[in-house]
């Protein structure tokens, strides 16, 4: 287990995660970045041949990345108590080429992204199935609040329950 002990400020990305079975506790502070491109709030880098599962992140604030909190390849792990706000993409599930299944972000605050609030991705052979989304609300997001990707991939069984979506923000999926 690993948790903030203060706000963290940033030039590149915060919190870089490559190991199953981790939980960050946030305590309640914030990781800022500086808005450049290609950053990211809290990044977990799992590869298609090596999954990363059951991760808890929770408990605070990110702003400021383009990548707000961006999971690859992650399965069944927890994304709780956040929010996620002033970046490009609020949180991206990562299935690109390989898989990003049965995880739950629950009780977060997605808003003023100014892309995507939550975008799902099982391009391209890729899968990033059976996810759940619950007691969120996501507002302001610029593109679409959650967007739902599985061109030439799959994007299935992912369940949205009890979820304040307020406009101008759009559920989109293809």
């Amino acid at each position: 287990s690993y948790y903030l002990t203060g706000n963290l400020s940033s030039t590149n990305s915060g919190i870089v995660i490559a190991a199953s079975g981790v939980t960050v506790d946030l305590m309640g502070f914030s990781i800022t970045g500086d808005g450049d491109n290609g950053d990211y709030g809290i990044h977990v880098v799992g590869v298609t041949n090596a999954v990363i599962e059951d991760l808890v992140i929770t408990g605070g604030r990110i702003s400021g990345f383009d990548y707000g909190l961006s999971c690859a390849y992650m399965n069944n792990s927890r994304i709780e108590q956040m929010v996620v706000s002033g970046s490009s993409y609020g949180v991206y599930l990562d299935g690109y080429q390989g898989q990003c299944d049965g995880n739950t972000i629950s009780d977060c605050t997605i808003s003023g992204n100014s892309s995507y609030g939550v975008y799902l991705d099982g391009e391209n052979s890729g899968q990033c199935d059976g996810n759940t989304i619950s007691d969120c609300t996501i507002s302001g997001n610029n593109s679409h609040g959650v967007y739902l990707r599985g061109l030439n991939g799959q994007c299935n069984g992912n369940t949205l329950y009890l979820i304040h979506i307020s406009e101008p923000t759009r559920l989109g999926m293809i």
